[in-house]
């Protein structure tokens, strides 16, 4: 999942506590996220804690879990022109297009 900086997220273990906070840094493979409430004993809110992106997920600002979002058509395109590493018209135009419809933005 893409993570951008100020999204509100939820992590923790699926069966323990969970926390939510706000995204400060994205990284590669991990976020920092600033926690909104204490996490156990040792983090106070404001407190900042390195999750691995598997391990959260995007919540509204109710802390319910929002749907995953839409890839906007630059991401589509980006992807699409990194993926075939050419950019001629006619076969990125049949690739963009067909990626545009497999994720329902065309």
């Amino acid at each position: 999942m893409d993570f951008t900086i100020g999204d509100r997220v939820i992590f923790g273990r699926p069966s323990g506590e969970q926390t939510i906070g706000r995204v400060t840094k994205v990284n590669p493979k991990t976020v920092k996220v600033a926690i909104e409430t204490a996490r156990g004993s040792r983090s106070s809110a404001g407190a900042v804690w390195k999750v691995h992106k598997t391990c959260a997920r995007l919540v509204d600002e109710s802390g319910i879990e929002a749907p995953p979002r839409r890839k906007t058509v630059v991401e589509v395109m980006e992807a699409v022109c990194e993926e075939c590493g050419v950019y001629e018209s006619a076969a990125l135009a049949r690739k963009l297009e067909a990626e545009l419809i497999k994720e329902r933005l065309l």
